[in-house]
């Protein structure tokens, strides 16, 4: 049972305090609403009643009996709309329930860091949390990511929180569009990289890679995505891998985009770059240029 259907099943409890948690159960019933961030989160103060915590708490609890592994599927939307609202409480036991989760990523594996990283950041209560997860992204995380050595690699100066991307494809274009023939589907190959840095996501995951074409076609459709982290294996994804390709390297991309040009028996158009995004603070020509030397370094 996830903590959506636990809270469902146990709102009644809340007796003549339920009409006042009627409008934030209509949130965590809205698929579509997330708490983190900043307009949403602190329009939840007002939940954070007495009443309202004791019921959440003890639906977490309940919750944690269902002692989900961490590659399990989590109810992380649910879990951090009702971690928003207990972060307004100042109680010794919310304090110590949330370090013992960071304490628990941190010993095992990263899921949840990046939400109490927010939430620490957010709530001057819990500025604590921050801490604790900054410490250990600065000596433990940041200084192996994979992010870190390409920049290192680039000499490339970048703000505290940065992210940059783009996609090279076979013809230099990369948005599909309902006019696309089957045939320009199936033979435009895009390859979209993301880097991440000094803000490791889930796993400790520094870039994505993703290789695909649109084909409508079953046996056409190809698509290929990577994530780097602490777990390699459950951050791959391959559909229509009979090409298969090894796991990529982001300081070594030359040798992945060789293997990728002869196994499907393609060229991508380094000379024009499909698409190219980054944040103020990274030099979008140190990007460029890197991209257009087929991923050598210099």
């Amino acid at each position: 049972m996830n903590l959506y259907e636990i809270i469902k099943n146990n709102k009644h409890t809340l007796g003549k305090h339920e009409k006042a948690f009627s409008p934030l159960w209509k949130k965590i019933s809205n698929f579509g609403y997330y708490a983190n961030n900043n307009s949403n989160y602190l329009k939840l103060e007002k939940f954070a009643t007495p009443e309202t915590i004791d019921f959440l708490f003890m639906c977490i609890d309940e919750y944690n009996q269902t002692k989900r592994v961490w590659s399990e599927h989590h109810d992380s939307r649910v879990l951090d709309i009702v971690w928003h609202v207990l972060a307004f409480s100042d109680e010794m036991r919310i304090n110590n329930y949330f370090e013992s989760i960071v304490d628990e990523n941190i010993q095992n594996i990263n899921i949840f860091l990046q939400n109490f990283h927010d939430i620490g950041q957010k709530y001057k209560s819990k500025y604590f949390l921050y801490e604790k997860i900054q410490k250990y992204y600065d000596e433990k995380v940041i200084p192996h990511m994979a992010s870190t050595k390409l920049c290192e690699n680039l000499n490339l100066q970048t703000p505290e929180y940065y992210y940059f991307s783009f996609i090279v494809s076979t013809d230099g274009e990369w948005i599909y569009t309902n006019y696309d023939t089957d045939e320009e589907r199936k033979n435009r190959y895009c390859l979209n990289v993301s880097v991440y840095g000094k803000n490791p996501r889930i796993y400790n995951e520094s870039y994505s890679i993703s290789f695909y074409n649109k084909a409508k076609k079953h046996e056409d459709k190809v698509d290929i995505s990577f994530r780097d982290g602490q777990d390699i294996d459950k951050n791959c994804f391959i559909y229509g891998g009979k090409n298969c390709v090894s796991i990529p390297n982001l300081l070594d991309l030359s040798s992945f985009i060789s293997e990728l040009e002869s196994n499907y028996k393609i060229k991508l158009n380094f000379e024009k770059i499909a698409y190219i995004s980054t944040v103020k603070g990274v030099k979008r020509k140190t990007i460029s240029d890197w991209v257009k030397r087929r991923f050598v370094f210099v």
